[in-house]
């Protein structure tokens, strides 16, 4: 009866061992393919983007997939990925630019955000250990040093360009009574407004001294802390006037 269950309970344990390295060799394949997805958009556009009349970059994007928004570019070249949007947050957590499957996603736009908006959010993953993928870079923005050479983004659509330059890094724990609700698209007054952002800059792990138009757009780039916790990382930008 013993030898019975303890061959069930090692072929059982066997089993699961076999099924973590198969899972873990399936995602290590899918984070690759975000890689490669990665430099496509490069080899494919991106690097031929002055050779090119611009417009057909952007025209070229949206044949690839017609929920792309904007094009997301660090001054520093930190990040240049797109953005889509769709009218499911869950479609772009695990699938790619081009549409196949990826756990990587693709930088997307809150279903519920319209170019006007007050406060707008950029979702993107961190894909831990894999420093270049989607929006694992942000981290870097922690250290002050960094964060100074990478302060200036733009969001490009082929018609528009606004630029952005970040005003605070901060985590936001999700679950904690603290926490700034960044789902918000619109304030009721513009004092609610310059209060949001002064707590998000009061929180900010890095030292920001940038002046800025309390009636300019915000928006925020937002990604994961890690696998497990609700606490986001989260940097604030101002669009710049002029």
């Amino acid at each position: 009866m013993r030898e019975w269950l303890w061959k069930i309970t090692s072929a059982a344990a066997l089993i699961l061992f076999v099924s973590g390295l198969l899972q873990s060799h399936h995602e290590t394949n899918l984070i690759k393919r975000a890689e490669n997805t990665e430099k496509h958009l490069e080899k494919r556009i991106f690097e031929k983007e002055e050779a090119i009349n611009e417009a057909d970059v952007f025209t070229q994007l949206r044949d690839i997939n017609p929920d792309f928004r904007a094009l997301l570019e660090f001054e520093s070249g930190l990040i240049r990925l797109p953005v889509v949007q769709a009218n499911d947050n869950s479609r772009y957590l695990n699938h790619l630019f081009d549409g196949s499957e990826g756990m990587a996603g693709t930088l997307f736009f809150d279903m519920q955000c319209e170019q006007d908006d007050e406060l707008r959010v950029i979702y993107g993953h961190s894909v831990f250990g894999k420093g270049e993928t989607m929006f694992t870079p942000l981290h870097q923005l922690r250290s002050q040093e960094f964060f100074e050479d990478n302060r200036i983004f733009t969001l490009r659509d082929g018609e528009t360009e606004e630029v952005y330059e970040i005003i605070s890094v901060f985590i936001n724990d999700e679950a904690s009574m603290n926490a700034l609700d960044t789902r918000i698209r619109s304030f009721i007054s513009q004092n609610d407004k310059e209060a949001f952002i002064q707590e998000a800059i009061d929180r900010s792990l890095v030292h920001t001294d940038t002046a800025y138009d309390p009636q300019a757009k915000a928006l925020i780039l937002q990604t994961c802390m890690d696998l497990e916790s609700l606490e986001r990382l989260c940097v604030l930008a101002v669009m710049k006037q002029g």
